[in-house]
């Protein structure tokens, strides 16, 4: 009886927890950081430089992007199981040491914190107000800041590549093709630019409301995908703005942000 409960249980791990590939690259953010986008713009720059016969939508990305958060359908290898493409996984989990290399995707916390109250708040996860919202324990800086710090710190045999949201917004081309180059393709740049264009914020929203789910599109008060914008700060109350620098200026600078 021991020996079925403990293989029930080694079944049940090995599909919660995926085998870790030293090929595999992780694409890591703190939810409402563009982490959405920017898997758009992979998606779309590998599909468009193999020239596969396939647009990218929100059921299909998960054919290239896989996400870890939820252990669903991830493949052994890269792309349709292409050997010389390595395997992207995306998560919003902390940094737990099971990589070796993988892209930090960071954000102004005004930015990802403005953004995140709103989308939780609309599906009813919280009846907060934002000065609340930035305090509390569950969604407040703090955790933003905890999150950061775990894939920031340096870590033995880690390998990360950071990008800022605010950097692949200006001068998305020259982002795209860097990171690109990480899994070792050359893509050229009419094709990062067509690239571009099937990722705008306008394409990604109309393919929005056609491929997901119902549950998903009767929501009419809230889009997932919204401006994008950037210095929000400058619209907070200065006593929320106070607080959040204060408690993530130093990851902030780190990451290069004017902190003010």
């Amino acid at each position: 009886m021991k020996n079925l409960i403990k293989k029930r249980l080694l079944r049940i791990l090995n599909i919660a927890i995926p085998r870790v590939l030293t090929s595999d690259i992780l694409l890591a953010s703190y939810p409402k950081s563009g982490n959405t986008w920017l898997s758009f713009l992979i998606a779309n720059a590998i599909i468009k430089h193999r020239n596969i016969d396939k647009s990218v939508n929100w059921f299909n990305i998960g054919d290239v992007i896989q996400g870890i958060d939820r252990n669903l359908g991830l493949t052994n290898f890269g792309f349709q199981g292409e050997l010389d493409l390595p395997r992207i996984l995306k998560t919003h989990q902390r940094n737990e040491g099971r990589f070796e290399r993988g892209i930090l995707l960071v954000r102004d916390p005004r930015d990802v914190l403005t953004s995140h109250f709103y989308y939780t708040k609309t599906y009813g996860l919280h009846d907060m107000p934002f000065s609340d919202f930035i305090r509390s324990k569950e969604y407040g800086i703090t955790n933003w800041v905890s999150h950061t710090n775990s894939w920031i710190r340096n870590s033995p045999g880690f390998n990360i590549y950071t990008v800022r949201y605010e950097d692949l917004k200006l001068d998305t081309l020259n982002e795209l093709r860097k990171i690109t180059n990480l899994f070792g393709i050359q893509v050229s740049d009419q094709v990062l630019l067509k690239t571009i264009e099937l990722s705008s914020k306008e394409n990604m929203r109309m393919l929005e409301s056609t491929t997901r789910s119902n549950t998903i599109q009767n929501r009419q008060e809230y889009t997932f995908v919204r401006k994008g914008e950037i210095n929000q700060g400058k619209d907070l109350d200065e006593s929320d703005n106070d607080y959040i620098l204060k408690l993530s200026g130093d990851v902030m600078t780190k990451l290069g942000y004017l902190v003010k």
